[in-house]
């Protein structure tokens, strides 16, 4: 790093947010695409600069032009003796998204955690968006470890914490059909009000999550 990445529509690079004006790109970016006006919903640059020297992460795509459009961040984190990189958030321009930088920036920042130590890489994201289950569920293939109702303490702040293998054994695979149908047979049974459900038979936990949002 950094590396050039071309598609048919772009050419990126890969860079760590090592410099006041990067990180504070990186600030700008975040309260742009979240529409976040609160302070208290910030990144830090000062946060970025400290991540970079104790083992957590901190890189961007930058264009030819010196435009910031996506980044990453995160940091070292056990559980269970289980090393692991938390990746906080992946930032990407509205206009961007769909194009494979979520992805990029994925296996970027995986680069970092495995020089690091990290056995994985975890997240958070939200259920309710059915694009983000799906690209992390089936395209990264990442695994679902634990679902939070409220996990900022505020509503509308449900969370799913995912797992994604960083070392080289095989991934753990998804569900075999018999077992996919014996549970969509189980989540027929129950009464959902178009809100989001938990639940599981022992062996088998899920979240249901409506097909589509009401309207406000």
């Amino acid at each position: 790093m950094p590396a050039t990445v071309r598609s048919k529509t772009f050419d990126v690079s890969v860079v760590m947010l090592d410099s006041l004006p990067l990180q504070r790109q990186a600030a700008e970016l975040y309260r742009s695409v979240f529409a976040y006006s609160d302070p208290l919903y910030a990144v830090s640059p000062r946060l970025l600069s400290s991540l970079l020297i104790n083992g957590g992460s901190a890189i961007g795509l930058r264009e030819p032009g010196g435009r910031l459009v996506a980044f990453s961040y995160g940091y070292p984190g056990i559980a269970d003796g289980t090393v692991f990189h938390f990746s906080q958030a992946t930032v990407v321009l509205p206009e961007l998204q769909g194009q494979g930088i979520g992805r990029l920036m994925k296996h970027a920042q995986a680069d970092i955690a495995r020089a690091a130590g990290a056995e994985s890489m975890r997240w958070l994201f939200d259920p309710i968006s059915v694009r983000n289950a799906h690209f992390n569920l089936e395209s990264l293939e990442a695994r679902g470890r634990a679902y939070y109702p409220a996990f900022y303490h505020e509503p509308a702040t449900e969370r799913m914490l995912v797992e994604w293998a960083l070392t080289e054994r095989a991934p753990a695979g998804r569900l075999s059909a018999p077992a996919r149908d014996e549970i969509f047979s189980e989540l027929q049974k129950l009464e959902f009000d178009g809100g989001v459900s938990a639940g599981g038979d022992g062996e088998h936990r899920w979240v249901v999550v409506p097909a589509q949002l009401p309207e406000d």
